[in-house]
């Protein structure tokens, strides 16, 4: 098509252009995102805190969130870059400010799920801690339920135990049946 080839050419992809557009699209995206998150009874998050490869430490950020008619939406909220320390304040400062950001309540913050770092888990002045005591301002009789995700602790005994001759027939097993639907009807 060379009048299609003739269209991309004419278009600017200077570093300042293509930063527009990014910038374009993110501010498209986040605000779907919030309009959608105006419509939530109820929403969760997921955290982790890990290093870039510049050791600068980043809050990762998803939202889980349920309409009154059941729709589920899951997407990434944000990731945060933290400078200097990475305290349990540090981090629920830097999450406190995502949800004003993107308005969200905290009275309907139903669940937390973390990899379960101490600056994260910490019982008096974790991050979890802090969430809890914000949630409880707005209504005392809201439990928020934190739940500890185990994956990181499932790679680590993976990479020890010698459990190839477990893990692969397992994994043949359910490929082989969700690869083929009709398969899979019978599990």
């Amino acid at each position: 098509c060379p009048e299609s080839k003739n269209k991309f050419e004419k278009i600017s992809l200077s570093r300042r252009s293509v930063t527009r557009r990014i910038e374009v699209i993110d501010e498209h995206l986040t605000s779907k995102l919030n309009k959608k998150a105006e419509s939530f009874t109820l929403y969760s998050l997921a955290l982790d805190e890990s290093n870039d490869i510049k050791d600068t430490a980043q809050l990762l950020i998803f939202i889980r969130g349920i309409n009154e008619n059941f729709e589920i939406t899951e997407e990434f909220l944000a990731m945060e870059s933290l400078k200097g320390t990475t305290r349990g304040e540090d981090l629920f400062n830097s999450a406190s400010a995502v949800i004003q950001r993107h308005k969200l309540p905290w009275s309907t913050l139903a669940n937390v799920t973390t990899d379960g770092s101490p600056n994260l888990t910490g019982k008096n002045v974790g991050m979890l801690k802090r969430i809890q005591d914000r949630v409880k301002e707005d209504n005392p009789e809201q439990e928020v339920i934190f739940l500890h995700c185990i994956i990181h602790q499932e790679a680590l005994c993976k990479s020890v135990l010698q459990l190839d001759h477990v893990v692969k027939p397992v994994v043949k097993l359910v490929s082989f049946i969700r690869a083929r639907g009709l398969h899979h009807r019978q599990f």
